[in-house]
């Protein structure tokens, strides 16, 4: 994750999406358990199962998919495929485009991208 500066990555078993691993399961399910990082397998601590959306949903649906289900990271799936991943970060950046720059909208995107970076 820090190689790559990102959050999240999703895990992937036989060509499937089987779960995905956040800074956030990091902290809670390793750290704050005091396990071992070292000994703790990806798939103890892994979200599951991932809820994910098609390439054709709509913006709207995908907020709400993340809302309802308190999530910050949306895969995108088109059969078994993962074609991508919408995030809180793409909804603040796409909000800030639309608002003629929004001082808030843009304050919080920068944020989403320092701390995915640290």
């Amino acid at each position: 994750m820090k190689e790559f500066q990102r959050g999240s990555l999703l895990v992937i078993d036989n060509g499937r999406l089987a779960g995905i691993i956040t800074e956030r399961d990091l902290v809670q399910r390793v750290i704050a358990e005091k396990k071992s990082p070292e000994k703790t397998q990806v798939s103890e601590i892994m979200s599951r199962p991932v809820i994910t959306i098609g390439p054709e949903g709509l913006l709207t649906d995908a907020a709400r998919i993340m809302t309802e289900n308190k999530i910050r990271r949306l895969p995108v799936t088109e059969g078994t495929d993962v074609v991508g991943i919408v995030t809180v970060t793409d909804f603040a950046k796409h909000l800030n485009k639309l608002a003629g720059h929004d001082a808030m909208l843009a304050a919080m995107a920068r944020a989403s991208v320092v701390l995915a970076q640290s």
